[in-house]
């Protein structure tokens, strides 16, 4: 389950899109999972105000949302008792929806994946060809309940990140600065995927267990 794999899940929501709220927390009770909802910034708010120099105001209160996430992370880790190196985060956006065989191919993807991992998406999207960075877990792609896993080279997407280890919280948190704008996927995870101590512990699942809608 879910839930007894990751510390906490958190749902990353604009308190304006209730709607998209509702929807996603039915999907994710049909899996029995529980998240924890954090209010997001919100970048078209006439009162917040934000540096405009390089990408878009909703893109930057994400951006800083995400900070806010990982701060709080930050501190469940030093108060935690268990290991801060296997402790084991997952951060989900409000439009995700689940593969129908999810929980079957979840728990195939973790018992056959390298324990070591520091950066796992459960979806991404990628503007690569796939078919010469796959490798297999236990077995080729053959139908829909059977999974594998990529490396991250061109790929974006942070709609359902998961993070192991309080050293790749404080990572994360060093790249993301207030005062310099930078889109969260494309730059700061695109970062730390080619970082020589990331190289090979980071992760996609394929196929995708989650993907984000688009409306």
């Amino acid at each position: 389950m879910l839930n007894d794999y990751f510390r906490q899940i958190y749902l990353i929501n604009l308190a304006r899109r209730a709607d998209k709220l509702s929807r996603v927390l039915w999907g994710l009770d049909r899996e029995k999972i529980r998240v924890k909802v954090m209010v997001a910034i919100d970048g078209a708010d006439p009162k917040n105000h934000y540096v405009q120099n390089r990408i878009p105001a909703g893109a930057y209160a994400y951006y800083l949302t995400w900070r806010q996430v990982l701060e709080e992370i930050l501190e469940v880790c030093q108060s935690d008792k268990t290991s801060n190196k296997t402790v084991k985060f997952l951060i989900l956006d409000d439009d995700i929806i689940l593969h129908r065989q999810f929980s079957s191919l979840f728990d195939k993807l973790i018992n056959g994946l390298n324990s070591n991992w520091k950066i796992l998406l459960l979806g991404a999207t990628q503007h690569s060809k796939i078919d010469k960075i796959k490798h297999k877990i236990k077995h080729e792609i053959k139908h829909e309940k059977e999974i594998s896993t990529y490396h991250p080279l061109r790929t974006d997407g942070s709609f359902a990140v998961a993070l192991q280890g309080i050293e790749v919280i404080k990572d994360l948190l060093s790249l993301i600065d207030p005062l310099c704008p930078r889109y969260l996927d494309s730059d700061v995870l695109r970062t730390l995927y080619a970082s020589p101590a990331y190289i090979g512990n980071c992760y996609v699942a394929f196929p995708n267990l989650m993907i984000a809608a688009v409306d």
